[in-house]
């Protein structure tokens, strides 16, 4: 915006024939002008901010797995199936199935629902769980078989390894799922994809051996 120093009257008030408050339409002309560059400069910025959210997004996010993409894998190799528990009792409002170290009546429910659709597709399979109630009572009503369980399943480090892979040695290409725990998931993602991965109840992650070493697929897509 311009300013304009006016050493007398006659420089403030027009001359006859002269258009009044021109000095000042002028000046706010001027100072309009720029706004178009200055729409074009924040719409590069809020496009720039949008497309690095979305590439970033791309990055930390998981391939999505189906089930007729797991029984495809599972042709040539052991497929492992790994899920996070039901619903915790002690971190929900909900009536609890059995004590507070289990899950909800709730969880049990919908263990059963994934388990029922899972047989659909893969009705032969090996269940295992950690050692805590939460696993054991998911994987009960996920199979309706009791589980083989393994204390080992809730290390969540890189001996988490050597447990699976012993599992899937003896496994001879059956399928198995694992009843375990969300910083077990998190901690899978991270180390073999370098992705972040926050399951909630019930999300899994999809692994398969193919007699040398373990790989991880991607998370399993419940809604396809």
């Amino acid at each position: 915006m311009q300013w304009h120093n006016f050493s007398s009257l006659s420089d403030y008030c027009p001359a006859p024939g002269t258009k009044p408050g021109g000095i000042f339409i002028f000046s706010l002309n001027n100072m309009m002008k720029p706004r178009s560059s200055y729409s074009k400069t924040a719409f590069i910025l809020l496009f720039s901010v949008f497309l690095v959210a979305a590439v970033t997004k791309a990055k930390s996010s998981l391939p999505d797995i189906t089930l007729e993409q797991a029984k495809e894998i599972n042709a040539d190799n052991t497929v492992i199936f790994l899920f996070r528990h039901g619903e915790r009792c002690d971190r929900s409002d909900m009536p609890c199935y059995s004590d507070k170290s289990g899950i909800t009546i709730t969880g049990t429910e919908k263990a059963q629902q994934e388990g029922i659709k899972f047989a659909t597709i893969f009705s032969e399979y090996d269940i295992y769980s950690s050692n805590a109630v939460r696993t054991i009572q998911t994987a009960k009503f996920f199979s309706g078989k009791e589980p083989v369980v393994m204390d080992s399943l809730s290390d969540c480090n890189n001996d988490l390894y050597k447990t699976l892979e012993s599992i899937a040695r003896e496994s001879h290409k059956r399928n198995i799922v694992i009843m375990t725990h969300n910083h077990c998931l998190s901690f899978l993602a991270r180390d073999r994809l370098g992705k972040k991965f926050k399951p909630a109840y019930l999300d899994a992650l999809i692994m398969h051996y193919d007699g040398t070493r373990l790989i991880l697929d991607g998370k399993y897509n419940k809604e396809a």
